[in-house]
């Protein structure tokens, strides 16, 4: 991965069972992350360069702010095999931005984002814990992401590995991070401000999937950033 300039981050830390737990954190200086999926025990400490706050920023649905949302309704022993989660940019300038995905490998799910608009025949609901207001959406086209670092055999190759972990060699396989990078977003301006609200559905799917998932016991991270395209 590139020196990411991070304005807001989705984490969706995996725990397959019958659940997963989704994180949203807004980060407006360095921050070490530690990476616990290691095979080998060993714990990896990679600090992230991260600008200060900016005018991008990840919320939920409704632009209403989020620390945390329970993920709990993904099962992989539903006969539901998708799942849909609303989030939106929000901004107050018109510059062009980049939406980008980074997960590692362990489950299998596979992952899309399109383009959402309100409408109130919209069949994907969001509700605002904070206040229970209930937004309904609308899925329009697809962004359009694309992976830019998958290998012929699904997995990350190691275009990205040096950005990701520097000179540190030790790393499981799956932990190598998969990017899915939208093309530049020009944002929809709200009526003659420099202010936007662009929504999006994120979809984790995990239908037609070979071998099948099963309900072993496993752990991803799922990072979603929005970012100057400019940068």
């Amino acid at each position: 991965m590139r020196k990411i300039n991070k304005t807001d981050i989705l984490r969706i830390l995996r725990q397959q069972g019958l659940s997963l737990a989704l994180a949203f954190i807004a980060l407006f200086a360095c921050v070490l992350y530690t990476f616990a999926w290691f095979q080998s025990q060993e714990k990896l400490q990679t600090i992230t360069k991260v600008e200060a706050p900016s005018t991008l920023a990840i919320k939920g649905g409704n632009a209403s702010d989020i620390t945390a949302i329970d993920l709990s309704g993904i099962g992989l022993s539903s006969t539901e095999k998708i799942k849909y989660f609303i989030f939106c940019v929000e901004g107050s300038v018109k510059n062009p931005y980049l939406i980008e995905l980074a997960h590692t490998t362990n489950i299998p799910f596979i992952y899309s984002i399109n383009k959402a608009s309100q409408n109130e025949n919209g069949t994907f609901i969001y509700v605002d814990h904070s206040t229970g207001i209930k937004t309904n959406y609308q899925a329009d086209e697809d962004l359009g992401c694309s992976y830019i670092n998958k290998g012929t055999n699904g997995l990350a190759n190691n275009s990205k590995h040096n950005a990701t972990y520097g000179t540190y060699s030790t790393v499981q396989q799956n932990a190598e991070p998969l990017y899915f990078l939208s093309p530049s977003i020009t944002p929809t301006l709200i009526g003659e401000s420099n202010k936007f609200c662009d929504y999006y559905i994120l979809k984790v799917s995990w239908e037609g999937v070979t071998p099948p998932i099963t309900n072993e016991k496993e752990t991803d991270l799922v990072y979603l950033l929005a970012r100057n395209a400019t940068t």
